[in-house]
């Protein structure tokens, strides 16, 4: 581009070429070119970017002006004063200069560029690691805040908890009070919960009405302060519109790694804790202990000896008279499910249904 526009230019003067200077300006601008091309087919990095648009202006730059000092006019006599003149030098560090502004130019948008890039690139980032109605960090990032956890864990000899928290009455308001309210209060216990969150701590929303902890520290008392303060903000009224809604929760509690040495084994212990919790009527916080684990798989083996028991005949139907009081009369019959086990002996009606349920 350099030499075919020289050959395009006209001017009233015979015109010398120092072919070494015009060879090294095209090696300089095949090399440099040819250096921006390979930076540019690795990997994405700023620093990789800036190193190619460097080569790219050295070889537009160095070609340029060593092709220049290849050049030589042999100008005439009459000519020469203008040569001489500070009008023809003015004129050169004009071109010097627009050539530098161009350069700075270029730099200028390439550093535009990259910081507009990375801005975007963020706010991606920050879209696929938080959750979207809430505003808490979601499951990935969840996942990804255990794992150093672990690690720093593993490396200091520390502790930290996994807290796993679901709403009580979530459903119950949904139906209600429409989804709306539900994200109302969705919205409003993750405003409570960041309001909260101290040094080492962590909350994220797994999905639906589930919650995730995580508190890091060896100090029960502690950790038994911070599990009271999720209690309490479960257990504060919502106001929504005209009235008041309580969710109310369920908390299971795993220690790492005094409960489990692995990240999915303390997850799941701390649901275990979390579900226990949801079945007592007396304790809403629950954490996590052995026997839990026993009470799951008997919990199992009665599920799949259900399955069995029809099969067996260990199914049968007992029918109770229900009468009028006042006369004596009959008016129907409850039928009665009996559940014959081989182990247990009768299985009452409400643990049947319950099991039904669970492995249904």
């Amino acid at each position: 581009m350099h030499y075919i526009g020289m050959a395009a230019y006209q001017i009233d003067a015979p015109v010398a070429w120092n072919m070494p200077l015009a060879i090294v300006s095209v090696l300089i601008g095949i090399g440099l070119s040819a250096a921006a091309l390979c930076l540019a087919l690795r990997p994405a990095s700023l620093r990789h970017e800036i190193e190619m648009t460097l080569a790219m202006v050295g070889a537009v730059a160095g070609l340029h002006f060593t092709g220049m000092a290849a050049m030589h006019i042999n100008m005439h006599s009459h000519m020469q004063a203008l040569h001489d003149s500070e009008q023809f030098q003015a004129i050169g560090f004009a071109v010097i200069a627009g050539s530098m502004l161009t350069i700075v130019a270029g730099i200028a948008c390439f550093v535009i560029d990259g910081s507009v890039r990375q801005e975007s690139y963020d706010e991606l980032h920050r879209m696929a690691m938080s959750d979207a109605l809430t505003g808490l960090p979601n499951r990935i990032s969840f996942n990804e805040r255990l794992n150093q956890e672990v690690a720093m864990a593993d490396q200091k000899g520390e502790q930290f908890a996994v807290i796993g928290i679901d709403l009580n009455k979530f459903k119950e308001i949904n139906d209600t009070r429409g989804h709306a309210a539900g994200d109302v209060v969705l919205t409003t216990l993750a405003e409570r919960f960041s309001a909260l969150l101290g040094q080492g701590e962590f909350v994220a929303r797994l999905g639906g009405d589930e919650f995730i902890a995580i508190h890091r520290t060896s100090d029960q008392a502690e950790l038994h302060d911070f599990v009271n303060r999720i209690q309490q903000a479960l257990n504060r009224p919502i106001p929504i519109d005209d009235y008041m809604v309580t969710s109310g929760g369920s908390i299971g509690v795993a220690v790492y790694p005094v409960d489990a040495t692995d990240s999915e084994t303390l997850i799941s212990r701390a649901d275990l804790a979390m579900y226990r919790a949801k079945t007592d009527l007396q304790h809403t916080i629950w954490y996590y202990e052995s026997s839990l684990d026993q009470n799951v798989r008997e919990r199992r083996a009665m599920g799949d000896g259900l399955r069995a028991a029809m099969a067996n005949n260990q199914l049968s139907l007992f029918f109770q008279v229900q009468t009028v009081v006042a006369t004596g009369a009959v008016s129907g019959y409850e039928a009665l499910l009996r559940w014959d086990h081989p182990v247990r002996g009768s299985v009452p009606p409400a643990e049947i249904l319950d099991l039904a349920y669970e492995t249904a």
